[in-house]
C-alpha cells in the first residue's frame, strides 16, 4: 500500500512539472507568435506601398463594347400620361481574343524598410474581333419603345488601376487609331474612347488590336472575355503559381522563366 501511495505520488509530481513547463513556454510562444503577426503585416504594408506608387495586384481583360439604350416608358399619374426616360447599356464582348503578355520581372525590387518587393513590366498585346450578328438580331427584335444609341457607344480596355497603366504603343479598332482616356463609370474600370457603331455595323464584323506595357507586383490575372479566347505568357519568374476559375491548359517551366497557355469559351453578349 505504501509502495502503491508513493508511485501515485510521483506521477502527480511528474504531471506538475510538466504543467509548469508547459506554462512557462506558453509565454515565450505567444511573444513569438505576435512577432510573426506584426512581420507579416509589416510585409503587406510594404506590398501596398509598393503598389501605390508603382502598381500592384493587376488584372486585365480584352475589350468591350457599350453601347447606350434608351427606352420610353409611359405611366399614367394621377390619371396624366407622364413620359419617362430609362437608360441602360448593352455590353458586347469579343468573337474571339487573343492575348500574348510577356511579364519581365525587374533586376532591382523595390525596398520598404527591410522588405524586398518584386515588381514587374508587363508587354501585354491584344488582338481579336467584334462580331455584331447577335447585337443586330437583339436590336432588331426589340420593341419600338427601344432605341439603341449606336453613336453613343463607347469601347473599354478593362484594367484594374489605371494608374500602372506606362504606355499604350497601338490601339486599333475598325482599321481607325483610337485616343483611350480615363474610363466612365462600367462594369469594369479601366480606359475608353467614345466609337460610332453606325459607321462599323456596315461590315460583318470589325477587328482591334491593342499594345500596351503596364507595372505591377505581385499578381497579373487576366479576364477571359472572348467568346474564344487564347492566352500566351511568358516571363522570366522562374518560381510561378497558377490559380484562378481558368488555369494553363499547357505550362512549361526552366530556371530561366516559364511559358503558358490557356483556352476557353464564353458568350459574347451581355
Amino acid at each position: 500500500m505504501a509502495l502503491r501511495i508513493g508511485e501515485s505520488g510521483s506521477v502527480t509530481l511528474k504531471a506538475v512539472m510538466i504543467g509548469a513547463i508547459v506554462l512557462l513556454l506558453l509565454a515565450p510562444l505567444a511573444m513569438l507568435r505576435g512577432l510573426v503577426s506584426e512581420r507579416a503585416a509589416l510585409r503587406e504594408q510594404a506590398y501596398t506601398r509598393v503598389a501605390e506608387g508603382w502598381g500592384g495586384n493587376i488584372v486585365l481583360g480584352g475589350p468591350m463594347l457599350i453601347v447606350p439604350v434608351q427606352q420610353t416608358i409611359v405611366e399614367n399619374v394621377n390619371g396624366k400620361e407622364v413620359t419617362r426616360l430609362v437608360r441602360n447599356d448593352v455590353y458586347l464582348l469579343p468573337a474571339r481574343l487573343d492575348s500574348s503578355v510577356d511579364l519581365q520581372l525587374q533586376e532591382q525590387p523595390r525596398y520598404v524598410g527591410i522588405y524586398a518587393v518584386p515588381v514587374y513590366l508587363a508587354n501585354v498585346r491584344l488582338a481579336g474581333e467584334f462580331d455584331f450578328q447577335g447585337l443586330r438580331e437583339r436590336a432588331a427584335n426589340a420593341g419600338p419603345d427601344i432605341k439603341y444609341l449606336w453613336q453613343q457607344s463607347r469601347l473599354l480596355l478593362p484594367l484594374s488601376q489605371v494608374r500602372s497603366l506606362r504606355e499604350v504603343t497601338q490601339a486599333t479598332f475598325a482599321g481607325r487609331a483610337l485616343e483611350l482616356g480615363p474610363g466612365a463609370p462600367a462594369v469594369y474600370r479601366g480606359i475608353e474612347t467614345a466609337v460610332d457603331l453606325a459607321a462599323a455595323f456596315e461590315g460583318a464584323s470589325s477587328a482591334f488590336e491593342f499594345h500596351t506595357v503596364v507595372a505591377g507586383s505581385r499578381d497579373v490575372s487576366m479576364i477571359p472575355l472572348g467568346s474564344t479566347t487564347t492566352l500566351q505568357l511568358h516571363s522570366n519568374w522562374p518560381h510561378p503559381s497558377f490559380h484562378g476559375a481558368f488555369l494553363p491548359a499547357e505550362h512549361t517551366i526552366t530556371a530561366e522563366g516559364f511559358d503558358a497557355r490557356l483556352y476557353g469559351d464564353r458568350k459574347s453578349v451581355v
